[in-house]
């Protein structure tokens, strides 16, 4: 997971819950917030996207930041070969919600 705010703690929480995928890592810009979520569900955790995506044992990367920083986050993402689910809006141009 990189990314929090309000709704990550729920999206957190439920991958978390989930039977057939394990949380293993969490990212956030802001230590404070990344260390409170890493800690509070026994996960590792990060400040720099980078440092993540290095792991040997990711396979899948949950974007939760703000709409400006989609597309760079979600494309390194995707060039790490990791799978991607980006919260919508997937990017932002001009004023106007669109597709990279």
């Amino acid at each position: 997971m990189i990314g929090s705010g309000s709704w990550v703690r729920n999206h957190v929480r439920v991958y978390d819950e989930l039977e057939n995928a394990s949380l293993i890592a969490v990212c956030d810009s802001d230590s404070a917030t990344s260390s409170e979520i890493g800690e509070k569900y026994h996960v590792d955790w990060y400040v720099d996207s980078s440092e993540l995506l290095d792991r040997d044992d990711v396979d899948a990367v949950s974007v939760r930041t703000p709409t400006r920083t989609h597309r760079d986050i979600s494309m390194q993402v995707l060039e790490s070969g990791r799978h991607l689910l980006v919260e919508k809006p997937m990017t932002v141009r001009g004023g106007m919600y669109v597709m990279p």
